[in-house]
């Protein structure tokens, strides 16, 4: 909220300046087309973090279900080696070095 203040704070020193060189409908115009896109960001922006806060609880929900899942088929271990074999393939793939390709001159 500190940033919005501030935004609505240099947008009223940028609207108090340019009323004295401009025709004040048009400064007002602009600031509230201005203003309206202020809200529609912030609007955007809960609406995005009210998702992002959604999808963490489905993720905390599924690991949750996971856990009991491997915990009651005596899967912990199967699934610890699974983990670490994908690690180990993500290290390689990591590691691999980047090789030229030489290509002849076409005539």
């Amino acid at each position: 909220m500190a940033k919005i203040d501030n935004r609505v704070a240099q947008l009223e020193e940028w609207i108090k300046k340019l009323t004295e060189d401009n025709d004040q409908n048009v400064v007002f115009a602009n600031v509230n087309f201005l203003l309206s896109q202020v809200r529609a960001m912030g609007n955007e922006n809960s609406n995005v973090t009210q998702q992002a806060q959604q999808m963490q609880g489905a993720l905390q929900a599924n690991n949750e279900a996971l856990r009991v899942f491997l915990e009651k088929n005596d899967l912990v271990m199967d699934w610890q080696e699974h983990l670490e074999e994908l690690n180990k393939e993500a290290e390689e793939n990591a590691v691999q070095e980047s090789g030229t390709t030489k290509v002849d001159a076409q005539e």
